[in-house]
Parts: C-alpha cells; sequence; structure tokens
C-alpha cells in the first residue's frame, strides 16, 4: 500500500510538473507573440508611411530621385526581412533555452524521487528479509519443541 500510494504520488507530481511547465510556456509564448506583432506592426506602419512619401515624391520627380528612392525602399524591404529573420531566431533560440530548463529541471526531480523511491523499496527490501530470517527461526524453534513433545509421547 506505501509503494502504492508512494507510486501514485510520483505519477501526479510528473503530472503537475508537467502540466505547470506546460502552462509556464504557454503563459511566455502568449507575453512574447503580442510583443513581437506589436514590433512588427509598428515597422509596416512606419515602412507604409515611407513608401507612401516616396511614392508622391515619384510622382513630382525625376528618375535619378526616383531610382534612388526605389533602391532605398528595397534596402528597407531587406532590412527588415533581416530583422524579422534575427528575431525569428531569438525567439526560437528563448524557446530551445527554456525548453532545456524545463527538461533539466524535469529531470533533477526524476532523479530525486527516483532515489527515494529506490531507497524506500532497499528499505522495504531489508524488511522482508528480517521478517522471513525471523519467521525461519521460529518455525525451527516450532519443530524443535514439536519434535521434543513427539519424543516424550
Amino acid at each position: 500500500k506505501l509503494e502504492e500510494d508512494l507510486n501514485e504520488k510520483h505519477k501526479k507530481g510528473k503530472i503537475t510538473l508537467a502540466n505547470e511547465n506546460k502552462e509556464k510556456l504557454k503563459a511566455l509564448q502568449k507575453k512574447i507573440h503580442p510583443i513581437i506583432e506589436q514590433a512588427i506592426a509598428k515597422e509596416r506602419a512606419s515602412i507604409e508611411l515611407k513608401a507612401k512619401q516616396e511614392y508622391n515624391s515619384l510622382l513630382e520627380g525625376c528618375e535619378d530621385k526616383k531610382k534612388r528612392l526605389v533602391q532605398e525602399y528595397e534596402t528597407e524591404i531587406e532590412r527588415i526581412g533581416e530583422c524579422r529573420k534575427r528575431e525569428k531566431q531569438r525567439h526560437e533560440q528563448e524557446m530551445t533555452e527554456m525548453k532545456l530548463e524545463y527538461e533539466a529541471k524535469y529531470d533533477t526531480m526524476r532523479n530525486h524521487y527516483q532515489v527515494q523511491i529506490d531507497c524506500l523499496l532497499s528499505q522495504k527490501q531489508i524488511d522482508i528479509e528480517s521478517r522471513k530470517e525471523i519467521e525461519k527461526k521460529e518455525l525451527e524453534q516450532h519443530k524443535t519443541m514439536w519434535e521434543k513433545q513427539k519424543g516424550i509421547c
């Protein structure tokens, strides 16, 4: 019964820890995604504003200015693409680090519980062996007494 209780507590502890880790990960993702989306939206709004201004200048201006502005616009698009790529890589790195951290914590807890279980099982085995020895001695005593009584009769 003690062993079953221990196993049940161990299972519940693992499940609880896993659920807590999942919840923490979900919460962190919920916090990060709006920040990223907000930064992208601001950047997009800024680019759209610049693009509109550049478009109006192109309508007014000369071919050289038009070529220069198109080049600036393309450079800005590349920069934003690189920025997004770096942000995505940074986010993935953070998620990987967080996953590794949670896995390490999980392994530590699992090992801790395994040591406790092993200790309890070892103690249980010692108790069982002690009981067997005691029962063996008692059986020998009864057998000896029975043989003595048998000899008397």
